[in-house]
């Protein structure tokens, strides 16, 4: 039987960020203020077009996209919020009929797959050789390894401590974000 992963949205709402949401983008608090202040529930998807992580002691935040969030939308009607809403959205792009009413303005899913995938491709440009890297996708996800390699494909070679095993695996760059590793 295989697994059944949630389908993906077909359109993302546009949603400009005022600094105060910015900064919450960077301390990884935006997307479930924005499900709240929408009324979604905590596993509606929210893109948020940066990624923040701690290296060496110190936060990084990688920007690919600056002042914007997409929420998503299959149709269904999502509530208008405004900054006189929500001191965190400036507004929420929109764009106006033939008959002068406004209807939010959406990108396709292809897009914000382009997006995520670009974010991980920056972020995991990041690794290096004894680097340690936390892993969010595949096989591996939720472990940290040191990177020990790089492959001529761009994956990197990662190894695995723990209590009773040492691993040394390859991952794909991508799925790696930098991390402060083990102590």
């Amino acid at each position: 039987m295989s697994e059944l992963r949630p389908r993906r949205p077909t359109s993302w709402a546009v949603i400009e960020l005022t600094r105060l949401g910015e900064r919450k983008a960077e301390d990884g608090t935006l997307a479930p203020l924005l499900r709240d202040a929408l009324s979604l529930s905590a596993s509606h998807p929210v893109f948020i077009p940066s990624k923040s992580y701690t290296t060496g002691g110190r936060r990084v935040t990688i920007h690919l996209m600056e002042g914007y969030a997409f929420v998503a939308s299959d149709g269904t009607e999502l509530p208008y919020i405004s900054r006189t809403d929500q001191p965190y959205v400036k507004r929420m792009l929109t764009t106006p009929t033939p008959t002068g009413s406004r209807v939010l303005s959406v990108v396709a899913d292809a897009v914000v797959l382009d997006m995520e995938a670009n974010l991980a491709k920056h972020v995991g440009e990041e690794a290096q050789i004894g680097t340690w890297v936390s892993v969010n996708s595949g096989l591996y996800a939720n472990m940290d390894g040191e990177v020990v390699d790089s492959t001529s494909s761009g994956n990197l070679v990662v190894r695995f401590r723990m209590r009773s095993l040492d691993a040394i695996v390859e991952v794909p760059r991508s799925f790696t974000v930098p991390c402060d590793g083990a102590e």
